[in-house]
């Protein structure tokens, strides 16, 4: 498991077409969520929560979520057997896992978790989109307002806490 998972990265390493479905549709959003709204700080509040949000799906799924099922998946080639603690998302819940049935056969087992992972790939994938294009809007019409940018407030908040702790002495 990953102890952190950069996001900027991600989608960095990502190869999508201009043309794609999903930026074409998300593009097509955004579009409409400025026509909407017919107010630049409301649009661009809008797209700072959306690509928060987005970043911190990112954050969960590819550093926590994907790694584990990853591990689940090297658990099941090497021995073919699950035990509890390999269902245990955290330590205080495995409510999203099926019970693990010994009668099913482990090629069965491979299946459905290569398809949990191939899920979870398709949902970073398309909240990376997302991501992206709402940073972008973000950052266009901060630029419009001369607002700073969405790394910027982000860098800017850094800046805060480390001022903070350092006021602190911690």
């Amino acid at each position: 498991m990953s102890d952190y998972f950069n996001v900027n990265q991600y989608c960095k390493d990502m190869t999508v077409a201009a043309n794609d479905n999903d930026v074409v549709e998300f593009k097509r959003l955004n579009e409409a969520t400025q026509i909407i709204y017919d107010d630049a700080y409301l649009a661009r509040a809008y797209f700072w929560g959306v690509a928060s949000s987005m970043e911190n799906q990112l954050s969960y799924l590819g550093g926590n979520y994907l790694p584990n099922l990853e591990r689940r998946m090297n658990t099941l080639n090497s021995s073919g057997i699950l035990s509890q603690t390999d269902l245990d998302v955290s330590w205080h819940s495995n409510e999203d896992q099926l019970h693990v049935n010994d009668d099913q056969p482990v090629e069965e087992h491979k299946a459905i978790q290569q398809s949990r992972i191939d899920i979870v790939h398709t949902k970073m994938r398309t909240a990376a989109i997302c991501y992206v294009l709402a940073v972008r809007a973000h950052d266009d019409i901060s630029h419009t307002l001369d607002q700073l940018t969405f790394s910027g407030i982000k860098a800017k908040a850094e800046a805060k806490r480390s001022a903070a702790l350092q006021a602190t002495g911690t």
